[in-house]
């Protein structure tokens, strides 16, 4: 009998592990993106909010609200176009995000270009993807981001095995 409660409590310590690690999400924190100068704008803030639209609606990823972000930028008195790698980071840690996205947004002939940064937090390693966009044609921006979000889950989803 003591053989059996054992074996039965190993398999529910084993199901209860594999379960919560198959439910565990990314958490991720996403910034402004900013011009070439570094300073905001409304095309770089719609971006970013699309984004986060679009992984809000993935398995597997949590976002952080905006609201929380903003938040620490008050109480750290940090200016939004001023931010710096250190400051993301210290951010990051301060909402437990695993990621966090950045990125650049300008203009070359004719084109938009967007500059995606995501950093996993816990090594600094940094993914990057240029994406090319029609500023010209009407859901560009709405594109982009999900062609972005579509890149990001892919990268912060741990690749399956056989």
């Amino acid at each position: 009998m003591k053989i059996f409660i054992r074996r039965t409590f190993c398999l529910l310590c084993l199901f209860y592990m594999f379960s919560s690690q198959a439910s565990q999400k990314s958490v991720i924190a996403i910034f402004d993106f900013y011009g070439v100068r570094g300073r905001a704008s409304d095309a770089g803030s719609k971006l970013s909010l699309l984004i986060f639209a679009q992984l809000s609606l993935k398995d597997g990823v949590k976002m952080v609200e905006r609201e929380e972000i903003d938040k620490i930028i008050r109480e750290r008195k940090l200016k939004r176009s001023g931010l710096v790698k250190q400051n993301f980071m210290e951010i990051a840690a301060l909402v437990n995000a695993d990621y966090i996205i950045t990125g650049r947004m300008y203009d070359a002939e004719g084109s938009r270009i967007i500059n995606l940064k995501l950093t996993k937090c816990s090594d600094g390693k940094i993914s990057g993807k240029m994406l090319v966009a029609d500023p010209k044609k009407k859901d560009y921006l709405e594109n982009a981001a999900i062609r972005a979000a579509t890149y990001i889950a892919k990268k912060i989803t741990p690749e399956k095995r056989p």
